[in-house]
């Protein structure tokens, strides 16, 4: 179950036809491997949509991988702007459940890790069933329901304060 970014490049092409849409061709090149498919998503610009976003797809194509280059060609397209994901589903499974990083400008995601790991452009951290070894330093934010204070880690509930300090003469209330 694994994705692999099989592009080292995607290349555009938008061939102007007369009276009708124009064509847009797409390029995948860098594909490592012969097994499973290549899939591309087509997005046009939308208010409130930011790309890759599933809500700005208006097609989608497949081809089985094959090592080098492979070529998708998306017809009658009106006049507009648009941006293309491709990706190489190498075990063919039909999920984005790999590893990417994402260096589109606009994107919410610096890197992500399959479905439950992400870091993104502003450096939030997601990791669903994470386990976090190490020293972890914080000043301030959250653990739980718990919040950190600069000396003091405390939670309220109803008319309960519970926590502990590095100040004072009440380490733990």
């Amino acid at each position: 179950m694994f994705f692999r970014y099989a592009c080292a490049a995607v290349l555009f092409t938008a061939l102007a036809v007369p009276a009708a849409g124009a064509d847009l061709r797409v390029t995948v090149e860098g594909v490592n491997s012969d097994p499973g498919k290549i899939m591309v998503a087509l997005h046009q610009a939308e208010d409130g949509v930011k790309f890759p976003e599933s809500g700005g797809v208006i097609s989608g194509q497949w081809s089985r991988a094959r090592s080098g280059a492979v070529t998708f060609i998306f017809t009658d397209l009106a006049p507009g702007r648009y941006a293309a994901a491709a990706f190489h589903d190498a075990d063919d499974n039909g999920e984005l459940d790999g590893y990417y990083m994402d260096f589109t400008p606009g994107s919410n995601y610096y890197v992500r890790f399959g479905t439950d790991f992400a870091v993104s452009s502003s450096g939030t951290l997601i990791a669903s069933g994470a386990v976090i070894e190490g020293v972890v330093t914080a000043s301030g934010g959250f653990i739980g329901n718990w919040t950190i204070g600069s000396n003091s880690i405390y939670k309220i509930t109803d008319t309960k304060y519970t926590g502990m300090s590095s100040i004072g003469t009440t380490r733990f209330f």
